[in-house]
């Protein structure tokens, strides 16, 4: 009972050494990220100062299209940066970070290489970073969740958090994709959606963010593909099953495997 008590003691040292780890990655991402946002106002700066001239590159609408919402991310993020630092810095496992998250997310959903500034990125590129900085924080906080004891007063700030999270990109989906009609399958029958989610998929040790769909006789799992502008909504097709051969594992079960 003695050596249980102590190796019990030892997984719960080690996963509260992870959420410090786990928390310098998302430092080092964040740094990354708002030196993305900084490349995007570099050139929105003068676009903006030449529409109001007689001979605009882009229209005012146009700069506040393409450009969406790039400068309040930005003070967003870089908030969220300089309150996450002083308490990765000044660690300790009781340390909440579960709020900082929270607040991210809730502000955001209105919408190490590149440090080096010979780095380049395409205007496309660093246009998408904003909604796949959804994504990744997404899969950050179940890290966290994963190494933080549900006892932990970080733990429920965290599931909340996660919460905001899955939601945002759920509503995101939702307002870029029209509502999906029911599909055809055989003479009399129709395949309808009955639910869809964003989930996480282990796969070969891996965590990948999927999108899920449930219909009525099977289920479907996809990735949602990148977007450049304009284009409507693609997924990859990752596998899919029929309701009639889908089985659970107990927990258990998995607990085992």
């Amino acid at each position: 009972a003695l050596e249980s008590t102590k190796a019990s003691e030892l997984d719960l040292e080690k996963g509260l050494e992870m959420r410090k780890w786990v928390l310098s990655g998302i430092l080092a991402s964040e740094e990354t990220y708002l030196s993305h946002l900084e490349a995007l106002l570099l050139p929105m700066k003068p676009l903006k100062a030449a529409a109001t001239t007689s001979q605009p590159v882009l229209t005012s609408q146009q700069i506040e299209t393409i450009f969406f919402k790039v400068p309040e991310l930005y003070e967003i993020h870089k908030e969220f940066y300089d309150g996450l630092f002083p308490r990765v810095q000044q660690w300790s496992h009781q340390q909440r970070v579960g709020d900082l998250f929270q607040k991210l997310n809730l502000r955001a959903r209105s919408n190490k290489d590149a440090k080096d500034p010979t780095t380049k990125n395409s205007l496309e590129t660093l246009l998408y970073k904003p909604v796949d900085r959804v994504t990744r924080s997404t899969l950050v906080l179940h890290d966290l969740l994963k190494h933080t004891p549900a006892s932990h007063p970080d733990h429920p700030l965290l599931q909340d958090a996660l919460r905001i999270s899955q939601n945002f990109l759920s509503s995101i989906n939702e307002e870029i994709t029209p509502r999906r009609q029911s599909m055809t399958v055989k003479k009399g029958e129709h395949r309808q959606l009955l639910k869809d989610s964003f989930m996480v998929e282990l796969v070969e040790g891996a965590r990948k963010l999927r999108h899920v769909f449930l219909f009525t006789d099977l289920l479907l799992c996809t990735k949602l593909k990148k977007q450049s502008g304009g284009k409507t909504q693609q997924y990859d097709c990752k596998w899919y099953i029929p309701l009639t051969d889908l089985s659970f594992q107990m927990v258990d079960e998995l607990e085992a495997v």
